[in-house]
Order: C-alpha cells, then structure tokens, then sequence
C-alpha cells in the first residue's frame, strides 16, 4: 500500500472505527466495514466507504460472492 492509501484507511478507521473494517487491493482500493462477517456468502454487499455515492447509487463489493471486483448499484 501506498503512503497514500494507508492516510485514507486512517481516517476512515477514525470517523468509523476499527472494529470491523477492512479493506482489499483491486486495481483501487476498496475500503468497507464487514458488519456482517468479512466472507460470509450470506452477508450481501458492503458500501465501500473510500468511494464517492451520490445517495441514490453506490459503489459495494461482496467478498463471499465477488472478491474480485467492485459492483454498482445502477443510477
């Protein structure tokens, strides 16, 4: 991880805490906080917390079902 990328997992971990929170290097990285287990299939998606969201769509990820990549919900 860059210098960069460990500032923004700081400051979310302070406006959010630690104690689920998580995050995974994709091509970006995606910052998420697995209230509901970090791999559980049943656990749906997370909000990643480092991506912009417009109240209507958001960016998530699934580590149970999608591991590797980031999904949107549509507009």
């Amino acid at each position: 991880m860059t210098a960069r990328q460990l500032g923004i997992v700081e400051r979310i971990r302070q406006k959010v805490g630690d104690r689920y929170l998580r995050f995974v290097l994709l091509p970006e990285l995606a910052i998420f906080n697995a209230t509901r287990g970090p791999c559980l299939d049943a656990a749906g998606g997370y909000e990643v917390l480092n991506l912009p969201s417009d109240g209507w769509h958001y960016t998530f990820y699934e580590p149970g079902e999608n591991p590797y990549d980031l999904e949107e919900t549509p507009p």
